[in-house]
């Protein structure tokens, strides 16, 4: 797609598929792809890269393109091209030509970027990351390039977040339950570490529930071991016998509150 061809119905439209796209990933590295698919349709350019903000620092998260940073290299933020100004403003930052300009930082891999345009990743105001648009050409973005960086950002921004958040969840989660041992043990501690993570989960995805069941060798069940949610307390009482039913599930009755024995099926209890 050319700079020229971008009319308003076919950029809201591109727009829209980006969002959707991303939205529907399965992971952070998946709605980077998506990203990358589209960016630079958009914006047309010869390097593009994702980067993500920690402790003073940017990490590239993705890229592509000649001009385009290596995936993984981490710097401070005023080592990275323009960055400093783009994130202390919050605000996009175009450097039409990084010959003479005070506020181009050469990065290593981008030797022979000319044009230059950063655009942050803003969460409630506060900067998360950074878009980078590169070319080889001097004065090579436009107005209306500018225009659609920083409605990229300001459309992919949320969906990064909660995808990276969860990312960062599973991994937490996945480090805690390879640490079990082959029962569940009887202290309380297992519920309390995994107590922090469901309730983080619950939190980053806004779901109704969120929770954790962990086998039991022993019993050959499924024992809830920690929950967030509304039902909390109802599914820390649960067990899930990986055959259809489950115990212990407590529903609604004319006369109060009621426990059901086993059950036809697990699936439509838990998502009830």
């Amino acid at each position: 797609m050319t700079r020229n061809g971008i009319q308003e119905r076919d950029l809201a439209i591109s727009l829209l598929d980006l969002v959707q796209n991303a939205s529907v990933a399965a992971d952070f590295d998946a709605a980077l792809t998506a990203l990358l698919a589209k960016a630079v349709d958009l914006v047309p350019c010869d390097g593009f890269a994702v980067m993500w903000l920690r402790a003073g620092h940017l990490e590239v998260m993705a890229g592509n393109g000649p001009t385009a940073p290596l995936r993984g290299l981490t710097l401070p933020i005023n080592q990275m091209g323009a960055a400093q100004p783009a994130v202390d403003s919050g605000r996009r930052v175009l450097v039409s030509d990084t010959v003479g300009d005070a506020r181009w930082q050469r990065v290593p891999g981008e030797e022979a970027v000319r044009s230059w345009l950063g655009v942050p990743l803003l969460l409630e105001n506060r900067t998360i990351g950074l878009l980078e648009w590169t070319a080889r050409a001097p004065g090579h973005f436009h107005a209306q390039d500018v225009d659609i960086a920083v409605e990229i950002a300001r459309r992919v921004a949320p969906i990064l977040h909660r995808d990276r958040l969860l990312d960062d969840t599973r991994h937490r989660l996945r480090e805690l339950v390879e640490t079990l041992p082959a029962s569940i043990p009887s202290e309380p501690n297992l519920s309390a570490e995994l107590g922090q993570v469901v309730r983080e989960a619950q939190e980053y995805t806004t779901a109704q529930q969120a929770f954790v069941f962990v086998h039991d060798e022993e019993s050959q069940v499924m024992r809830c071991v920690a929950a967030s949610g509304e039902r909390e307390d109802q599914l820390r009482e649960a067990t899930l016998h990986g055959d259809g039913t489950l115990d212990g599930w407590r529903i609604a009755a004319a006369s109060g509150p009621a426990w059901l024995g086993p059950s036809p099926s697990d699936r439509d209890r838990m998502a009830a």
